[in-house]
């Protein structure tokens, strides 16, 4: 709670309060059981084996949010509009959340709803809300709970927003009160009158420990003695695959650039979020989970925080990004990109500073195999072989259309088709000058190819 003064008795009573309540009332109980506007609903919520918390992970949360220090005066951009706090599942996973700390006079009940990407509720009618914690407090300060206490939320599908409600004084008698002021990580659904005063949600996300750390404000931030210390209660959110919930946002510790975390993360992108400052170049990366390997990361194109699958020089007969194979850094390297997520490829023209981006929907790279096609009808960019097996023809491209389907079987710029850009090999390009490039190359804007047979290294990233 952020209210200074007149700190409610109950909670020093809760203590007593609660031993009663359980004596009267199951958190099962049903809802006949218990008045109108009280009920405890845990719907697929299950208890889970609690984890030991990394001493050097719970130092960065305190470092980033002391007790009593406010949010808003010290790190605004905590609160900034343009980010999204609610979790994001980009592949289908399995969701926990672990109990790290609450500094509240309140207590407080916690839960989650989910709703599609892109279509956040507008209203709390019909909301349906699964409860995690009825009385979110720690051992000591009128709840049961210890750092590490984790519940799995349950399995979400891929484009699934999570988001999370606080009953702000909410635990009352063994049940919860949802007839108290409630806030929401969604920022319309909150009652403050000024929409920069509506943010009750911290997200924040720990590359080197690969979890999302939720710090939640519990009282009326349009309040004249509201501290906006955002410290009432703090839970971290983990996923399996750690790579099923998007990374995005803010990021802890906040350490010196160009440090670089402790940890390998699991993408460039990652990295470029940790620390912006860092220089493009060779960094160690672990996105399985498996042990960290070097990968390059380009750290200044478009925005910065490229995974980089490698490049080659411009040739009809290579096969980039489907093995492993010369020295980082090399003029003919690549490196397989497996369990990186992504949202965005770059098609890019190193030797002339070139580059295309297309956007897809957001996934986990897992293509190994040569001959694919990857993102959707009309749309896509594909690597791979074209022809006869032994060829190893390369091509990449965005912008791909072929009567709105991706075939393998068909080069990039197909015949009939233009509007390709980036690296085209082989048969593709019949509106370059100079007609088709059999047995050659160009680089393609979408509208003219250049650097026709010119010699160029060329190459593909994801972010």
């Amino acid at each position: 709670m952020s209210f200074i003064s007149s700190r409610p008795v109950r909670r020093v009573l809760s203590p007593l309060c609660l031993l009663l309540a359980w004596g009267c009332h199951s958190e099962e109980a049903s809802l006949e059981s218990a008045p109108p506007a009280l009920a405890t609903s845990r719907a697929a919520v299950e208890e889970a084996p609690p984890e030991s918390l990394p001493a050097d992970f719970l130092q960065d949360i305190q470092l980033a949010l002391p007790e009593g220090q406010s949010v808003l005066v010290h790190h605004p951009e905590y609160l900034s509009s343009s980010f999204d706090p609610n979790v994001r599942v980009v592949a289908e996973s399995d969701v926990w959340v672990t109990f790290v700390s609450e500094a509240a006079t309140f207590l407080n009940a916690f839960g989650y709803f989910t709703y599609p990407e892109s279509s956040p509720p507008t209203t709390t009618v019909g909301l349906q809300k699964h409860l995690v914690f009825g009385n979110a407090s720690a051992w000591g300060s009128g709840g049961t709970l210890s750092p590490g206490d984790r519940m799995r939320l349950g399995r979400f599908p891929a484009g699934t927003r999570i988001g999370f409600f606080l009953v702000s004084n909410g635990w009352d008698w063994g049940q919860v009160d949802y007839g108290r002021t409630t806030y929401y990580s969604v920022d319309a659904l909150n009652p403050e009158p000024l929409p920069s005063q509506r943010r009750h949600l911290v997200s924040l996300y720990h590359p080197g420990a690969q979890r999302r750390v939720l710090a939640f404000e519990d009282f009326d931030r349009a309040h004249e003695q509201a501290n906006n210390n955002f410290s009432d209660l703090i839970v971290s959110v983990t996923s399996n695959p750690a790579t099923g919930t998007d990374p995005s946002g803010p990021s802890i510790p906040d350490k010196p650039c160009p440090e670089s975390p402790t940890a390998a993360p699991a993408s460039c992108r990652l990295l470029h979020q940790y620390c912006p400052a860092l220089p493009s170049g060779v960094y160690a990366l672990n996105p399985c989970d498996t042990g960290a390997t070097q990968h390059y990361c380009d750290m200044s194109s478009e925005g910065g925080g490229w995974t980089v699958a490698g490049w080659q020089a411009a040739s009809a007969r290579t096969s980039l990004g489907l093995t492993s194979r010369g020295t980082v850094g090399s003029e003919d390297w690549s490196r397989g990109l497996a369990c990186v997520p992504f949202t965005e490829i770059r098609v890019f023209n190193r030797t002339f500073g070139e580059g295309f981006v297309q956007a897809y929907p957001a996934q986990t790279w897992n293509h190994t195999a040569v001959n694919m096609a990857i993102g959707t009808p009309g749309i896509a960019f594909k690597q791979g072989t074209y022809g006869p097996a032994s060829s190893e023809i390369m091509m990449g491209c965005v912008g791909f259309s072929w009567r709105g389907g991706v075939y393998l079987e068909i080069a990039c710029d197909n015949d009939h088709e233009g509007r390709a850009r980036g690296h085209l090999a082989d048969y593709a390009g019949e509106y370059c000058a100079g007609g088709r490039l059999d047995s050659t190359w160009a680089w393609s804007d979408g509208t003219t190819c250049r650097y026709r047979s010119t010699p160029y290294t060329w190459g593909f990233a994801i972010r």
